[in-house]
């Protein structure tokens, strides 16, 4: 991939610090070695990729992205893996949320504290839809759009959704045409996060809601795993938010009434696949013990995380932004 270099934060300007360097691509096997910088200032924290594919080349780093097989990175897992991780995902998922009170935190973020709402919504990529059918359940008349195009026909076909296929840039949408927008990790994915946050503030209606997600660059689980974090994703995550800096860049896209806090809810999946990571970069081949070990660790993480998050608000896997136009 070609690359171009960003040596200073998009968000404040100061010139980045080397905080990690060589890394490899541990998820979806894109080519290259990676380096990350953080913005020294105090007031900011963010991180970012430098050099950073460029747009024209970004592609390259979705290849093999969860989109066009298994949603753990494995596009060529068995019949008998793929039953297990559907029987997780149905019964121990839900079971681990209740035992350890995460259960109310994750189905708040799953609605992006948009449940109950009218009007028109509109989903910045989108994904395969699920999200947004859920919303449509609750009274919105829902829109989407996503730049994957295996993503897009799902949504489509499979929930009915009137879906856009492209950049924000390119869709058929009116200025003051929505009554809320969401997005939910796409922003860490972007090269220019201003623009696209402007853009987004266009398109929403005076008074409109905007909410994101996005990893959070302070979280324990960063403090944790370090370079092997999940949130880091190197080369898709182009820029890894702090609470501090994502609430600056709503602000300098002339959003009102900003509002930033961070979420432990997903901390258990966040562990799990920061120690595939460091396993994957290790060369580590683990039996079927060896993964039971490392799901009960994360599941210990999740208390953990809900512990942490009660003494230091900041603390959580991810931040959730919620701003006005």
């Amino acid at each position: 991939m070609e690359t171009q270099p960003t040596p200073a934060c998009c968000v404040c300007g100061t010139p980045g610090v080397l905080a990690y360097a060589n890394l490899d691509d541990a998820l979806f096997g894109a080519d290259g070695r990676w380096s990350l910088r953080r913005c020294p200032n105090p007031d900011c924290g963010m991180m970012w990729l430098d050099p950073m594919p460029t747009p024209r080349d970004i592609g390259q780093a979705y290849a093999r992205y969860y989109t066009h097989g298994d949603r753990n990175g494995e596009p060529d897992a068995s019949i008998a893996r793929r039953a297990f991780r559907l029987g997780y995902q149905l019964v121990f998922t839900p079971l681990v949320a209740t035992l350890t009170g995460a259960r109310r935190e994750r189905r708040r973020l799953e609605l992006l504290d948009l449940g109950g709402g009218k009007g028109r919504l509109l989903d910045v990529g989108c994904g395969d839809g699920r999200g947004l059918a859920r919303l449509r359940q609750y009274g919105w008349e829902v829109h989407g759009l996503d730049v994957d195009p295996v993503s897009v026909r799902v949504a489509r076909e499979r929930h009915g959704l009137d879906v856009h296929l492209g950049p924000l840039e390119t869709a058929p949408y009116e200025t003051d045409s929505f009554d809320a927008i969401m997005s939910s990790h796409v922003i860490e994915h972007v090269h220019e996060p201003l623009a696209v946050l402007r853009q987004i503030r266009g398109l929403l209606k005076r008074g409109g809601r905007f909410v994101a997600v996005t990893p959070n660059v302070m979280s324990l689980g960063h403090v944790r795993y370090g370079e092997h974090w999940r949130g880091l994703e190197p080369p898709r995550h182009l820029h890894v938010f702090s609470p501090a800096s994502l609430g600056a860049l709503a602000r300098a896209a002339a959003f009102s009434h900003v509002d930033v806090r961070t979420t432990p809810a997903r901390a258990q999946s966040m562990a799990r696949m920061s120690r595939h990571i460091a396993d994957h970069r290790a060369r580590r081949v683990l039996g079927w013990t060896d993964r039971l070990v490392r799901e009960l660790e994360s599941v210990r993480f999740q208390h953990e995380a809900l512990r942490a998050h009660g003494r230091d608000p900041q603390s959580g896997e991810e931040c959730v932004l919620r701003a006005t136009k």
